[in-house]
């Protein structure tokens, strides 16, 4: 019987490009549609995701890390024990489930929150139809193989020659270190008050490496949101930015090969205009 893999989705940019706010329209995106179970994975230190997307949280794998495990008291392997911890960590929802990654208090290697979150992609992604993970800003995550076996990287950029940078310098860095990508997604947004426009010859740098394109227009809905508080996932259907980016994703996502494997595809690359 074929094993039953998620779909993962990475959305990953620049700083202050709008990643989160391109990640919780994805999210709602897949609510609407139904593509049931979700886990989204807020691998951002910074931590917006749950205040966008209007979800306490109890726990992050960067305070597991910081509670630590001394193995007196259990019969189980450190690697176990953060395992469980993890899967505790996880916030259920009514349409998703939440999984906040967080940064350790004080000083100490990164890289064990990163092994934790490459074990969660690893095992209990398994049990989740989608996986859209909220990345760091930067190259933070490609360069500690986080997010490895990604199907659909989505690079967020706006009108900003460094957002332009940043996103080819991601895409050359996870070829470099031979992390799998189904497809790639480049995403103009504009929905954080930019207009969205660029350089042509910009646009042209990238289109070599992205198979998709989506244009998510300035929309004063999202900026009301952001500022009350209000979860991005509650924005009208009609919202302008939700409905471009509704648009752009039922050209990409997704394609079952069949009703019963759970296997999920991104249809084959296409010509750009």
């Amino acid at each position: 019987m074929t094993e039953k893999k998620s779909f993962r989705i990475a959305v990953t940019g620049k700083g202050g490009v709008g990643k989160t706010t391109i990640t919780g329209l994805i999210l709602k995106y897949l609510i609407r549609k139904g593509l049931k179970p979700v886990l989204v994975i807020d691998a951002d230190p910074s931590i917006n995701l749950p205040d966008l997307v209007g979800v306490n949280f109890d726990d992050s794998i960067g305070g597991i890390r910081e509670n630590g495990f001394d193995g007196k008291d259990l019969s189980v392997s450190k690697s176990d024990f953060f395992q469980y911890k993890a899967e505790c960590a996880i916030s259920e929802c009514d349409d998703f489930d939440l999984l906040v990654m967080g940064r350790p208090e004080g000083p100490g290697c990164y890289c064990f929150v990163n092994n934790i979150l490459r074990n969660v992609l690893d095992t209990i992604s398994r049990n989740y139809r989608f996986v859209l993970m909220d990345c760091e800003a930067g190259l933070e995550h490609l360069s500690r193989r986080t997010t490895r076996d990604i199907d659909l990287l989505v690079l967020v950029v706006d009108g900003s020659r460094k957002s332009f940078l940043t996103a080819k310098t991601i895409v050359d860095l996870a070829g470099s270190l031979k992390t799998r990508i189904g497809r790639v997604c480049l995403v103009l947004n504009g929905s954080r008050g930019t207009d969205g426009k660029v350089t042509e010859s910009w646009l042209n740098d990238l289109r070599e490496f992205s198979d998709f394109e989506i244009t998510v227009p300035n929309d004063p809905e999202v900026a009301s949101f952001e500022t009350e508080k209000k979860s991005i996932l509650r924005i009208p259907d009609d919202s302008t930015a939700y409905k471009a980016m509704s648009e752009g994703m039922d050209k990409i996502l997704p394609l079952k090969n069949n009703e019963n494997s759970g296997i999920y595809r991104v249809p084959a690359k296409p010509e750009h205009a």
